[in-house]
């Protein structure tokens, strides 16, 4: 599965180099603008992007944490990104098969951004385990979702709900949902380094 998925993404981004309009969309710049005015820390010690694509978010980003680390399927989408991100020292990028591989490293701000619905249950689960062990204690991480229809097996809300379970069976957390706009849904979780009650996840 993982492979078809990358095979897509690769051709996708070798017949359009910003096949979402990142660059200059409203509804991209907008939600962009609402990923970061969402965050609940003013800076990060280490921040994970996964599906960082040409970096558009990233070069945002990377200004709110003292080292930024985006994940991508597509070495086309990466040598783009690398471009983009050339001359910002903080800034490292992987080609990396998540939630079959993820980093040996620790972060206090893991961004997904639109990929959770691209992933299967079996592979949100695995992909909970990462994001539990790699996450400090009091660290955040961010999901922006569609609202929209996909054609994948899980809308953006049905994945959302099921990686946000799956999470909170290894670490506790507090939501905050924010309010959506145009066409997606920002959440952010903060996880605690105690278990709270199972009501709790509804907090905030």
């Amino acid at each position: 599965m993982i492979e078809h998925r990358q095979a897509h993404f690769e051709r996708l981004y070798r017949t359009d180099p910003d096949p979402w309009n990142y660059a200059a969309s409203p509804y991209e710049q907008q939600k962009f603008a609402a990923t970061l005015a969402g965050l609940q820390s003013p800076r990060y010690a280490s921040a994970i992007e996964v599906g960082c694509s040409i970096g558009v978010l990233s070069a945002r980003l990377r200004h709110r944490c003292d080292r930024y680390l985006g994940l991508d399927l597509s070495p086309t989408a990466l040598r783009l990104a690398r471009r983009r991100l050339a001359h910002y020292p903080n800034v490292s990028l992987r080609q990396v098969e998540v939630p079959r591989r993820w980093p040996r490293r620790r972060a206090d701000l893991i961004v997904l951004s639109e990929i959770l619905y691209y992933l299967s249950p079996d592979e949100l689960s695995a992909l909970a385990r990462h994001v539990a062990r790699a996450l400090y204690p009091g660290g955040e991480v961010v999901i922006v979702g569609c609202l929209c229809e996909t054609d994948t097996a899980l809308s953006s809300a049905a994945a959302t709900q099921f990686f946000t379970r799956a999470l909170h069976e290894l670490r506790p957390f507090r939501r905050l949902v924010h309010a959506s706009g145009e066409g997606y849904l920002h959440h952010s979780l903060i996880c605690r380094a105690d278990r709270p009650a199972a009501n709790d996840i509804a907090g905030g």
